[in-house]
């Protein structure tokens, strides 16, 4: 059994891409090969359209994780409307005047190195934050005290919908790299208020803090939530997560396509 290890790229909304955060996730696979990684995001905003392309690696190699490059990228809705996506940079796609629209399906479609991978997700309708709150909590650690800075996102969930939401925190210039997501689940058509909290880089007193809410779907929910657990694995917490996060791309791709709308607001703490 070999052991592989790859880098994942959340998909920041309207032309962040370049800020990406990244989680090391390690995969355990019966086959010398290496797999390829997609990795793709299509919001409601335009310049959101990316997809990168990798490969994974043995875990005693250094982390230089190739770039699958010269690949056709193609992103389409039901109705046929369809983009040829560029490459940007090596193994990274771009399709800057495509957006997408809440209710419609898209479906990526990747040919590379003599395979073809496809992936669908439908489009949520989005959810407006309503406020930003700023919360301190103040707390003795080994007798010196500490203080913790974080932000609690409030909005109204749409009734008998199952919603499913990812939260991307960016502090400064800088994005968050906790995972972060949510459901309505017993809270359906509720107020929902829910704690935004980074250790990644930590929040200070002046921090410009920005939320971006995505409305995506459950498949990349369940991907995330594996994705978790797999990191808490990783920091020595116990889960039955499978090594690798189920990904909604064919043949064999690990990673995930996700076709999500954004709603963003900016607070600076006090």
């Amino acid at each position: 059994m070999r052991k592989y290890i790859f880098f994942l790229s959340a998909i920041i909304p309207m032309g962040l891409t370049q800020l990406a955060c990244t989680k090391v996730v390690d995969i355990n696979l019966n086959d010398a090969a290496p797999k390829t990684i997609i990795e793709g995001g299509l919001s409601d905003k335009l310049a959101s359209c990316s997809v990168k392309i990798s490969k994974t690696i043995n875990f005693d190699q250094p982390n230089d994780f190739p770039a699958v490059t010269g690949a056709l990228v193609t992103i389409a809705d039901e109705f046929g409307e369809q983009a040829t996506l560029t490459e940007t940079t090596p193994g990274l796609y771009k399709a800057d005047f495509y957006r997408g629209t809440a209710g419609k399906t898209y479906t990526v479609t990747v040919y590379a190195e003599g395979k073809t991978y496809t992936a669908s997700s439908t489009m949520a309708y989005p959810i407006a934050i309503d406020t930003l709150i700023p919360q301190r909590i103040t707390f003795d650690r080994f007798g010196k005290t500490e203080t913790l800075n974080y932000v609690k996102i409030q909005y109204q969930d749409t009734r008998w919908e199952e919603n499913y939401y990812r939260f991307i925190e960016k502090i400064n210039r800088t994005i968050s790299t906790e995972i972060m997501i949510d459901n309505d689940m017993l809270r359906d058509g509720n107020v929902i208020s829910q704690q935004i909290y980074s250790e990644n880089p930590p929040i200070q007193e002046g921090d410009t803090i920005t939320v971006y809410l995505q409305t995506i779907q459950k498949d990349v929910f369940n991907y995330f939530s594996q994705l978790s657990q797999v990191t808490s694995q990783d920091r020595g917490g116990q889960s039955a997560a499978p090594a690798n996060p189920t990904s909604n791309f064919s043949n064999g791709a690990l990673g995930y396509f996700s076709a999500y709308s954004v709603r963003s607001k900016k607070i600076i703490i006090p």
